[in-house]
Protein backbone atom coordinates (compact mmCIF):
# COMPACT_ATOMS: atom_id res chain seq x y z
CA UNK A 1 0.00 0.00 0.00
CA UNK A 2 2.84 2.11 0.79
CA UNK A 3 4.41 1.80 -2.70
CA UNK A 4 1.14 2.20 -4.56
CA UNK A 5 0.94 5.48 -2.75
CA UNK A 6 4.23 6.83 -3.28
CA UNK A 7 3.65 6.15 -6.80
CA UNK A 8 0.77 8.63 -6.45
CA UNK A 9 2.98 11.45 -5.27
CA UNK A 10 2.43 10.39 -1.55
CA UNK A 11 5.43 11.27 1.25
CA UNK A 12 4.97 9.56 4.32
CA UNK A 13 6.68 10.87 7.99
CA UNK A 14 6.56 8.06 10.34
CA UNK A 15 7.98 8.57 13.91
CA UNK A 16 7.31 12.15 14.55
CA UNK A 17 4.86 14.59 15.29
CA UNK A 18 3.44 17.67 14.67
CA UNK A 19 4.28 20.54 17.14
CA UNK A 20 2.45 23.45 15.64
CA UNK A 21 1.13 25.14 12.86
CA UNK A 22 1.16 28.52 11.01
CA UNK A 23 -0.51 29.82 7.89
CA UNK A 24 0.35 27.72 5.09
CA UNK A 25 3.00 25.30 6.94
CA UNK A 26 3.02 22.61 9.77
CA UNK A 27 5.99 22.13 12.05
CA UNK A 28 7.28 18.81 12.98
CA UNK A 29 9.10 17.39 15.90
CA UNK A 30 11.98 16.58 14.16
CA UNK A 31 11.85 20.45 13.54
CA UNK A 32 11.13 20.66 9.71
CA UNK A 33 8.58 22.68 8.43
CA UNK A 34 6.16 21.29 5.32
CA UNK A 35 3.91 23.16 3.43
CA UNK A 36 0.22 22.46 4.20
CA UNK A 37 -3.01 24.25 2.98
CA UNK A 38 -5.08 21.42 4.48
CA UNK A 39 -4.86 19.29 7.89
CA UNK A 40 -6.60 16.03 8.36
CA UNK A 41 -6.59 15.08 12.31
CA UNK A 42 -7.48 11.46 13.03
CA UNK A 43 -7.43 10.72 16.67
CA UNK A 44 -10.50 7.67 16.64
CA UNK A 45 -13.12 8.15 19.01
CA UNK A 46 -14.07 6.17 22.15
CA UNK A 47 -17.84 4.92 22.92
CA UNK A 48 -20.67 7.38 24.42
CA UNK A 49 -21.32 5.03 27.57
CA UNK A 50 -22.29 8.00 30.31
CA UNK A 51 -26.14 6.73 29.57
CA UNK A 52 -25.40 3.00 30.41
CA UNK A 53 -23.11 4.24 33.60
CA UNK A 54 -26.22 5.79 34.99
CA UNK A 55 -28.43 2.78 34.82
CA UNK A 56 -25.57 0.87 36.43
CA UNK A 57 -24.96 -1.41 32.98
CA UNK A 58 -20.98 -2.94 32.71
CA UNK A 59 -19.34 -0.82 30.77
CA UNK A 60 -15.77 -2.53 29.69
CA UNK A 61 -14.49 -0.38 26.63
CA UNK A 62 -18.62 -0.63 25.57
CA UNK A 63 -21.57 -2.03 26.34
CA UNK A 64 -21.60 -5.35 26.76
CA UNK A 65 -24.24 -7.55 25.14
CA UNK A 66 -25.18 -10.76 24.40
CA UNK A 67 -25.39 -12.61 20.85
CA UNK A 68 -29.05 -11.01 20.57
CA UNK A 69 -28.30 -7.33 21.66
CA UNK A 70 -28.78 -7.29 24.91
CA UNK A 71 -27.63 -5.61 27.61
CA UNK A 72 -27.55 -6.75 31.93
CA UNK A 73 -30.36 -5.24 32.18
CA UNK A 74 -34.13 -6.62 31.44
CA UNK A 75 -35.62 -4.73 28.10
CA UNK A 76 -32.32 -2.57 27.17
CA UNK A 77 -30.98 -3.25 24.01
CA UNK A 78 -27.44 -1.88 22.33
CA UNK A 79 -26.74 -1.93 18.94
CA UNK A 80 -23.72 -0.33 16.74
CA UNK A 81 -20.02 0.87 17.66
CA UNK A 82 -21.04 1.20 21.33
CA UNK A 83 -22.21 -2.29 21.77
CA UNK A 84 -19.08 -4.92 23.25
CA UNK A 85 -20.04 -8.16 20.98
CA UNK A 86 -18.40 -11.50 21.24
CA UNK A 87 -16.68 -12.25 18.20
CA UNK A 88 -15.40 -15.90 17.55
CA UNK A 89 -12.80 -14.84 14.84
CA UNK A 90 -11.16 -13.18 17.81
CA UNK A 91 -12.37 -14.92 21.06
CA UNK A 92 -13.14 -12.69 22.65
CA UNK A 93 -15.83 -9.74 23.06
CA UNK A 94 -14.82 -6.32 21.01
CA UNK A 95 -16.41 -3.14 19.63
CA UNK A 96 -17.16 -3.27 15.88
CA UNK A 97 -17.04 0.05 14.41
CA UNK A 98 -17.97 -0.44 11.14
CA UNK A 99 -21.08 0.56 8.80
CA UNK A 100 -21.57 -3.35 8.14
CA UNK A 101 -22.05 -4.05 11.89
CA UNK A 102 -23.79 -1.06 12.61
CA UNK A 103 -26.34 -1.66 9.61
CA UNK A 104 -26.78 -5.62 10.27
CA UNK A 105 -26.42 -5.63 14.12
CA UNK A 106 -29.40 -3.10 14.60
CA UNK A 107 -31.73 -5.22 11.93
CA UNK A 108 -30.96 -8.36 14.21
CA UNK A 109 -31.36 -6.28 17.62
CA UNK A 110 -34.63 -4.85 16.13
CA UNK A 111 -36.14 -8.10 15.72
CA UNK A 112 -34.99 -9.44 18.81
CA UNK A 113 -36.95 -6.17 20.41
CA UNK A 114 -40.18 -7.21 18.72
CA UNK A 115 -39.62 -10.66 20.28
CA UNK A 116 -38.32 -12.15 17.10
CA UNK A 117 -35.43 -13.89 18.09
CA UNK A 118 -32.45 -13.40 16.25
CA UNK A 119 -28.99 -14.15 17.14
CA UNK A 120 -26.24 -11.51 15.44
CA UNK A 121 -22.85 -13.76 14.97
CA UNK A 122 -21.30 -11.58 11.57
CA UNK A 123 -17.83 -11.90 11.73
CA UNK A 124 -16.40 -8.26 10.85
CA UNK A 125 -16.23 -7.27 7.61
CA UNK A 126 -14.70 -4.07 6.00
CA UNK A 127 -13.50 -2.28 2.55
CA UNK A 128 -11.79 0.21 1.11
CA UNK A 129 -11.00 1.30 -1.77
CA UNK A 130 -7.36 2.80 -3.12
CA UNK A 131 -6.58 3.86 -6.30
CA UNK A 132 -7.46 0.64 -8.26
CA UNK A 133 -7.17 -1.22 -5.60
CA UNK A 134 -10.11 -2.69 -3.66
CA UNK A 135 -9.04 -3.96 -0.39
CA UNK A 136 -11.54 -6.27 1.62
CA UNK A 137 -10.96 -7.79 5.39
CA UNK A 138 -13.17 -10.15 7.30
CA UNK A 139 -12.80 -12.07 10.37
CA UNK A 140 -9.47 -11.37 12.59
CA UNK A 141 -5.74 -10.90 10.75
CA UNK A 142 -4.05 -10.83 14.30
CA UNK A 143 -1.83 -13.24 15.84
CA UNK A 144 -3.12 -16.42 13.38
CA UNK A 145 -1.12 -18.67 10.99
CA UNK A 146 -1.35 -16.51 7.53
CA UNK A 147 -1.77 -18.43 4.18
CA UNK A 148 -1.67 -16.53 0.63
CA UNK A 149 -3.71 -17.18 -2.17
CA UNK A 150 -2.23 -15.99 -5.77
CA UNK A 151 0.58 -13.71 -6.13
CA UNK A 152 0.96 -10.79 -3.93
CA UNK A 153 2.85 -8.82 -6.98
CA UNK A 154 0.48 -9.26 -9.16
CA UNK A 155 -1.90 -7.43 -7.13
CA UNK A 156 -4.71 -9.88 -6.88
CA UNK A 157 -4.44 -11.79 -4.03
CA UNK A 158 -5.85 -12.87 -0.60
CA UNK A 159 -4.39 -13.94 2.56
CA UNK A 160 -6.50 -16.23 4.80
CA UNK A 161 -5.58 -16.56 8.80
CA UNK A 162 -6.34 -20.01 10.41
CA UNK A 163 -5.98 -20.53 14.60
CA UNK A 164 -5.33 -24.17 14.10
CA UNK A 165 -7.98 -25.94 11.77
CA UNK A 166 -10.54 -23.13 12.04
CA UNK A 167 -10.41 -19.97 9.85
CA UNK A 168 -10.71 -17.20 11.52
CA UNK A 169 -10.10 -13.86 9.22
CA UNK A 170 -9.21 -13.01 5.25
CA UNK A 171 -8.42 -10.28 3.62
CA UNK A 172 -8.15 -9.76 -0.35
CA UNK A 173 -7.17 -7.11 -2.98
CA UNK A 174 -8.57 -7.28 -5.89
CA UNK A 175 -10.46 -11.02 -5.01
CA UNK A 176 -13.83 -9.79 -4.68
CA UNK A 177 -15.21 -13.46 -5.22
CA UNK A 178 -12.35 -14.92 -3.00
CA UNK A 179 -13.79 -12.69 -0.11
CA UNK A 180 -17.84 -13.71 -0.83
CA UNK A 181 -16.59 -16.98 -0.50
CA UNK A 182 -14.29 -16.81 2.50
CA UNK A 183 -16.82 -14.82 4.61
CA UNK A 184 -19.39 -17.17 4.21
CA UNK A 185 -16.86 -20.28 5.17
CA UNK A 186 -15.93 -17.76 8.38
CA UNK A 187 -19.63 -17.40 9.07
CA UNK A 188 -19.97 -21.54 9.03
CA UNK A 189 -16.88 -22.23 10.48
CA UNK A 190 -15.60 -24.75 8.23
CA UNK A 191 -12.71 -26.31 8.05
CA UNK A 192 -11.42 -26.67 4.78
CA UNK A 193 -7.48 -28.47 4.56
CA UNK A 194 -4.59 -26.28 4.68
CA UNK A 195 -2.98 -27.88 1.47
CA UNK A 196 -6.11 -26.54 -0.45
CA UNK A 197 -6.34 -23.15 0.77
CA UNK A 198 -2.86 -22.63 -0.45
CA UNK A 199 -3.66 -23.70 -3.58
CA UNK A 200 -5.29 -20.53 -6.24
CA UNK A 201 -7.03 -23.16 -8.06
CA UNK A 202 -9.11 -24.50 -5.49
CA UNK A 203 -12.58 -23.91 -5.36
CA UNK A 204 -13.58 -22.01 -2.56
CA UNK A 205 -17.27 -22.99 -3.18
CA UNK A 206 -16.30 -27.06 -2.04
CA UNK A 207 -15.22 -25.96 1.55
CA UNK A 208 -18.91 -25.27 2.12
CA UNK A 209 -20.11 -28.50 1.13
Amino acid sequence: MAERHRGQGVEFIFGTTVTGARSGSVRLSNDAEIAADLVLVGIGVAPSSGLAQRIKLPTMGGIAVDACGRTAAPDIFCAGDAALQWSRCHGRAIRIETWANAQNQAISVAANMISEVKEYNDAPWFWTDQYDLNIQVAGDMCDSEQIVRGDPSSAKFSIVTMRGSEVVGALSVNAAKDMAMLRRIIAADSRPPRTDLESPSYDLRTALK
